[in-house]
This record gives structure tokens, C-alpha cells and sequence, in this order.
């Protein structure tokens, strides 16, 4: 959403430093809402299966 914002200001004002500056906020604004390890995401832990071992190898438990 954000490039094709970048690019129609950027196109409309014949500009590319306009174009890659909205684009460049829009990356920075998405990476600081979906990098960091929110807690709200970390409520509700993953519980995985445990490895299976490789042919060949015994399980050693």
C-alpha cells in the first residue's frame, strides 16, 4: 500500500526523492509495527513436537 502511495505523490509530482521518501516511511513505520516481539503476540505460546530422530539414529531419552 504504501508504494503504490509513494508512487502516484511521486508520480503526480514528478518528483523521486518524494517518491522514495514516502516510500522509505511507509518500510520504517511496517517494520517498527511487525519487528518487535509484542507481548500481546507471546500470550499464547507454541507448544511444538518434538525432533523425530533420523533414520538410522536411536532415540536417546
Amino acid at each position: 500500500m504504501g508504494a503504490m502511495v509513494a508512487f502516484v505523490v511521486g508520480w503526480l509530482l514528478q518528483d523521486l526523492f518524494v517518491c522514495l521518501s514516502i516510500f522509505g516511511l511507509s518500510f520504517a513505520t511496517a517494520a517498527i509495527l511487525c519487528i518487535p516481539p509484542w507481548p500481546m503476540y507471546n500470550r499464547y505460546r507454541t507448544e511444538w513436537l518434538p525432533n523425530r530422530p533420523k533414520d538410522g539414529q536411536e532415540k536417546s531419552e
